[in-house]
């Protein structure tokens, strides 16, 4: 079956019909990886912000966090 366009396994909706207080909440993508290969340089790519360039020698000095709607759909982001 389709919930807000995603596919849903049966056991899956099981759950969902038994919960009905249950509300949608946005996926949330924590991008990880070494230090200096560019994650903040791909979120500032997606936010269209310079969030890297003011990073202490380029680097993340804390997580950071930011929603992004695509077409309609939020999806949080966490810069680790």
């Amino acid at each position: 079956q389709r919930i807000n366009d995603e596919v849903r396994t049966d056991d899956e909706m099981a759950i969902l019909e038994n919960q009905p207080g249950l509300v949608p909440r946005p996926p949330i993508v924590t991008v990880m990886g070494h230090v200096d290969h560019g994650k903040t340089s791909l979120l500032d790519a997606l936010r269209n912000t310079t969030v890297a360039a003011g990073e202490d020698g380029g680097i993340t000095q804390s997580v950071g966090a930011f929603s992004f709607n695509l077409n309609g759909d939020m999806t949080v982001f966490l810069d680790t």
